[in-house]
């Protein structure tokens, strides 16, 4: 029971899954997967409209076929959607598939289509959480019971050959999905505890190179800042208060850091008391010092401050240079931040363009 329960109460990211599909060299390439998936259903539309199973169905089968190609035009330009989209993509496949089988006379071939849900079933399986999947599933029965009973009352074939193509449309839809589901499922949280922090739920060092390999794809900033964040004297939260209290520490200024980073960023824990930001663009000064405000909170259990380092690089020519450009900056800030620990910590220090660095 308890496994189920963790099965359906995790909730992950949208994003990060997105993100984690951009950052794979045959992911990446889901969407035009996807998008052939609708042109394939717009053929079949067409194709019916030539068959007698069409009949008095043509407007809507054209209809169909029309909605798919634009569907697969939205798919084919290459880019995953934001999860509202996404969903919206689900109840329009949802809503569209079954409307074009009924739109048909009933027949043996109406109750085959309802097979077809189970393209559904995957895109929800590969990009949504558990909530996502029973109730994309639910409507499938749905939709497969309706269709059923529509043709089983039709009398166009024997009962037993309806039957037992229900059957077999049945363990299409959800035997296939379901494996895949807990198979994915697995996978995501096996990848999730790869990429992430399990203290403080930020990313860790490996989950923040993917993630900032997704950001320079998508986004292509012509400068990075990189921030390198390490907690002032933190042994001694540890020696006074104990640990408990020190990843209570911990947890917190990862959740300040989390809620101050601009729009864009991406936010990491590189071990113990140290973490990273990554910001597009040249000028994370402000940001900088609203991180040691943020962060030292006078009424804390245990206060703490922060010593920051910043280093800003142009990255025009990041291709195929992403993982020694960002150690380079990273190494860079970690310079500046260990500079404004021996100028006594709390403070922030920028790195310059030349080997130097100084305070701001």
């Amino acid at each position: 029971m308890s496994a189920l329960r963790d099965w359906w109460s995790a909730t992950p990211d949208y994003e990060w899954i997105r993100d984690y599909h951009c950052a794979h060299p045959l992911l990446r390439r889901a969407p035009y997967v996807t998008a052939s998936g609708c042109f394939l259903i717009a053929i079949m539309a067409i194709v019916l409209v030539f068959s007698p199973v069409a009949d008095e169905a043509t407007t809507q089968l054209l209809v169909a076929a029309a909605s798919a190609v634009g569907a697969g035009c939205w798919w084919a330009r290459g880019r995953f959607p934001s999860r509202r989209a996404s969903l919206a993509f689900i109840v329009y496949a949802g809503i569209a598939i079954p409307v074009g089988i009924l739109s048909t006379p009933p027949s043996t071939i109406s109750l085959y289509a309802v097979a077809l849900m189970v393209t559904v079933g995957n895109y929800v399986t590969a990009m949504h959480d558990a909530r996502v999947f029973v109730a994309q599933e639910a409507w499938s029965l749905v939709v497969a019971i309706v269709v059923f009973v529509r043709v089983l009352t039709a009398d166009v074939a024997p009962v037993p050959e309806v039957v037992a193509t229900f059957v077999l449309v049945l363990g299409l839809l959800f035997t296939a999905s379901t494996l895949n589901h807990v198979f994915l499922t697995a996978l995501r949280n096996d990848a999730s505890r790869a990429l992430f922090d399990q203290l403080t739920g930020l990313r860790n060092r490996r989950g923040l190179h993917t993630a900032v390999e997704a950001l320079m794809r998508d986004h292509r900033p012509a400068h990075l800042s990189v921030l390198c964040l390490d907690l002032d004297a933190f042994k001694s939260v540890n020696d006074r208060f104990g640990h408990a209290v020190g990843d209570e520490v911990l947890r917190a200024t990862a959740a300040r850091i989390d809620q101050l980073s601009p729009p864009g960023s991406v936010s990491a824990r590189l071990g113990g008391e140290e973490f990273a930001v990554v910001v597009p663009g040249d000028d994370a000064r402000a940001f900088a010092r609203s991180l040691l405000t943020g962060i030292h909170r006078p009424d804390d259990r245990a206060p703490v401050t922060a010593s920051v380092g910043v280093a800003v690089e142009d990255v025009t020519e990041w291709e195929g240079l992403c993982p020694r450009m960002l150690g380079r900056l990273l190494d860079r800030a970690d310079i500046a931040m260990y500079r404004a620990k021996r100028d006594g910590g709390n403070s922030v220090v920028v790195a310059a363009a030349s080997e130097a660095d100084g305070p701001l």
